[in-house]
């Protein structure tokens, strides 16, 4: 029983193996051409297409969320130069007011501040610039991504009546071929019954002429039978003398 166990166990183990490696070539084999062919119905029906322009659509719709962000940090930053500008300005006009009695320390803050004013205003100029192509960047983005909208939307709507076409003749080849092959099979059995017919009628003229044969032949060997009868009996006896009167 051991024995037998073991055995049972190698044979179940070879079994398991062997049907996992004959499903892994088939598969290896029959998934490529699956591939394949899913592939080719779909650049047919213009799947594909509407497979790229949702990857362009989600590229345009992070490059849009990227200009609007950097749009919106721009707008920020520009905003708080404008107010450090602003008073800067307010200092600086509030020195000018005391400049004849300025002291060292006064007009040191006044280089200062003119310095400041300065750089504040060439990045306030430098961030206008950038807002101005940020926002046409935005605009941009967003037109591009209207245009892919749009595309895509008629792809979509191609792929639909390509579909819908696709779907339609299926039908009717489906149909056909049903009414085809209900055409021929009525065809068939229409021979099929005529030769059956034929069949009987020929069974019933040989049963019909063997019936009368055989009538014949019976009608035959009676006769046979009554010869051969009148033959095997005796004659008859002679009739009797009459005496002489």
């Amino acid at each position: 029983e051991g024995n037998g166990s073991k055995i049972k166990k190698v044979f179940e183990d070879r079994y398991a193996r062997t049907s996992i490696a004959i499903g892994a070539a088939i598969r290896q084999r029959i998934a490529p051409q699956i591939e394949s062919t899913i592939q080719m119905v779909n650049d047919k029906t213009g799947w594909t297409a509407v497979e790229k322009l949702k990857n362009a659509i989600g590229k345009l719709e992070t490059g849009l969320e990227d200009a609007r962000t950097q749009y919106r940090q721009t707008r920020i930053r520009l905003q708080e130069v404008e107010e450090l500008y602003r008073k800067v300005q307010q200092e600086v006009n509030s020195l000018v007011m005391s400049k004849a009695s300025w002291t060292e320390a006064q007009f040191r803050q006044y280089q200062e501040l003119m310095i400041r004013e300065r750089d504040l205003e060439n990045e306030r100029r430098t961030l206008q610039t950038t807002a101005y192509r940020s926002e046409h960047q935005t605009d941009r983005a967003l037109g591009d991504l209207m245009e892919g909208l749009r595309k895509r939307f008629h792809e979509e709507q191609l792929w639909t009546d390509r579909i819908r076409q696709l779907s339609m003749w299926s039908t009717l080849a489906i149909i056909s071929f049903n009414t085809f092959v209900f055409f021929c099979t009525f065809l068939l059995r229409s021979r099929e019954s005529s030769r059956i017919q034929a069949s009987v009628k020929a069974i019933r003229e040989d049963l019909h002429h063997n019936s009368e044969r055989q009538n014949q032949v019976v009608t035959e060997i009676r006769a046979m039978e009554r010869l051969v009868t009148a033959l095997a009996l005796p004659p008859p006896p002679p009739p009797p003398r009459q005496a002489p009167l």
